[in-house]
């Protein structure tokens, strides 16, 4: 609703300042300093609403630690049995895998990019990686900037799973999209394949955070894009919405 009520002030203002010219000739009801005073307005308007809306504490949510790792490891498990069911053929099987929920942090200021992070994670992770912010992708109206960073910010972006693999080029998009320092990343470079599948609400209004499986082995082991890995994965995501947040995390 917010964004929605944003665009509609923009879109006027926009308009204003196209027609502008023709009714500073025609009636002199408005000038610069108008334009000005209603630009300020806005701002204002837009800083309130981000302030009057509250965050979840991190305690709050940290307070269900156990049990979210606790249904991670189950979670793990379930992906797991489906992706060796893929590689039965092979008689090959997949050990290990990763796996995280990055959920959105509470913007201070409302032109700042949304961005989530590592709240919960199954398996070997190091501090870099855990205090990674990444990132929407930036809308203003119907322009849209800085596509979402990487698998997750692409998957919140577009509501949809995201596959990412380093040697397949049909799953290499996400790796153009990460910043500097996701690309100078060590530890991102061990990282060869990746689904990430965007949680939504209970009343499916929004995404409020996206489940993260990855792997040092390529996509023709680890089979994320095969339908029955994705199905296990999603209905994963659909039972985190019944216990995580919806509302975003005051760090």
């Amino acid at each position: 609703m917010k964004r929605y009520l944003a665009a509609i002030i923009l879109t006027v203002l926009y308009i204003i300042q196209i027609i502008r010219p023709r009714i500073l000739t025609d009636w002199a009801i408005i000038n610069d300093n108008w334009i000005i005073i209603l630009s300020i307005f806005l701002f204002v308007f837009l800083q309130f609403i981000l302030l009057w809306n509250p965050g979840i504490s991190k305690e709050e949510v940290y307070s269900k630690s156990e049990f979210v790792r606790s249904f991670l490891e189950g979670a793990k498990e379930s992906i797991l049995n489906e992706i060796n069911r893929n590689n039965l053929a092979n008689s090959i099987k997949v050990n290990d895998i990763r796996i995280n929920i990055m959920l959105p942090i509470k913007r201070k200021f409302f032109l700042q990019r949304q961005r989530m992070k590592i709240i919960f994670c199954c398996g070997e992770y190091v501090e870099e990686e855990i205090e990674m912010l990444w990132y929407k992708e930036l809308k203003i109206l119907w322009w849209k900037y800085n596509r979402g960073t990487g698998t997750c910010g692409q998957a919140w972006s577009s509501g949809y799973y995201v596959c990412y693999d380093s040697e397949n080029v049909d799953y290499s998009r996400p790796k153009k999209r990460l910043n500097k320092k996701q690309k100078d990343s060590q530890r991102l470079k061990r990282i060869n394949s990746v689904l990430s599948i965007p949680i939504t609400s209970l009343d499916n209004k929004r995404i409020i955070g996206v489940l993260n499986i990855d792997s040092n082995l390529n996509i023709n082991r680890t089979f994320f894009n095969k339908n029955n890995v994705i199905y296990d994965g999603e209905n994963q995501s659909k039972q985190l919405a019944n216990f995580l947040p919806d509302r975003d995390i005051s760090l």
